[in-house]
């Protein structure tokens, strides 16, 4: 097979658009063809939203980004439409697209089809950074954050999320004191801020939230599952998992089946949460007589 045509997005065993398909998207000029991509998911309604490299004729480019959403009936492609593409100016902005965050929670895909999405402009580095709801601006580099007299500096490689109510979530970085200038927003609030504290593990101060690019998660209520890390002299008890301002799982508990949970993954595939919130997955180890890497799940009972 030609490495021009050897890769595709799947959903199940169905391959939905191959390498080389020519787009159907109007957004699109004709004669776009696919050629290659970082990202795909999936919504309830079996909707793929697609992080893709086209070769859009009218683009000066050879490589072009997109984000695309592309509709499924019985296992087939039955529509495409683009939410953004690199050279188009968003709402709001005077410099064009230059690219999109490529990585797993750099997109975030909702079951009412609502996309959220980290874009890189052409243009000034102070504000070349935004995040995007679908068409409309949620946050930008250089503009005010939720703390007084603090604007965002990065939100560039930072986790996010939406729910199906368009309420979202994201690490964002502030300009000023390094000290505490790493942050979650939720819902358009600061959710938790390095330098801080909580009840659960106060007199101490988190420290950070694990890689900017590890997953936020927030769910069809507008609970936020998120990782913490603080403080704490006796390191084998510092990090912890929370769900809004409440620590339900921290490194050092002792488990139900047996074990102490002695390391809580903090990466790109270290937790997620189902879009009811009623169950959360989450990488970490478990030592008993040996230690032994695990997937552990939480249910929320309330």
């Amino acid at each position: 097979m030609p490495t021009n045509q050897d890769s595709g997005v799947y959903l199940g065993a169905n391959v939905i658009i191959p390498e080389g398909f020519i787009s159907t998207a109007p957004q699109f000029s004709p004669n776009t063809p696919y050629i290659g991509f970082f990202v795909a998911k999936v919504n309830a309604s079996d909707q793929l939203l697609i992080t893709a490299s086209v070769d859009d004729p009218l683009i000066t480019s050879t490589v072009d980004r997109a984000m695309v959403v592309a509709s499924t009936f019985g296992g087939s492609l039955s529509g495409e439409h683009v939410v953004a593409k690199e050279g188009e100016i968003l709402p709001g902005q005077t410099e064009t697209v230059a690219d999109f965050g490529t990585g797993p929670h750099q997109t975030a895909f909702s079951s009412r089809d609502l996309v959220l999405y980290f874009a890189d402009l052409n243009g000034d580095t102070v504000r070349d950074g935004v995040i995007y709801l679908d068409q409309r601006k949620m946050a930008q580099e250089g503009d005010a954050s939720p703390v007084s007299a603090r604007n965002y500096e990065t939100l560039a490689s930072r986790g996010l999320d939406v729910n199906r109510f368009g309420e979202i979530v994201f690490k964002a970085n502030l300009d000023g004191d390094t000290t505490n200038d790493e942050m979650i927003v939720a819902k358009g609030e600061e959710l938790v801020r390095e330098g801080g504290t909580l009840r659960d593990i106060d007199p101490f101060h988190f420290t950070a939230f694990g890689s900017t690019t590890a997953p936020v998660a927030i769910d069809d209520v507008g609970n936020v599952l998120w990782f913490g890390d603080w403080d704490d002299p006796t390191t084998t008890v510092d990090t912890g998992l929370f769900l809004n301002n409440t620590l339900i799982v921290r490194e050092g508990d002792t488990l139900p089946g047996g074990g102490v949970l002695t390391t809580i993954a903090s990466g790109d595939e270290s937790f997620a949460m189902s879009d009811d919130g009623h169950y959360i997955v989450f990488e970490g180890t478990v030592t008993t007589d040996i230690a032994r890497n695990a997937a552990l799940r939480i249910e929320v009972t309330a």
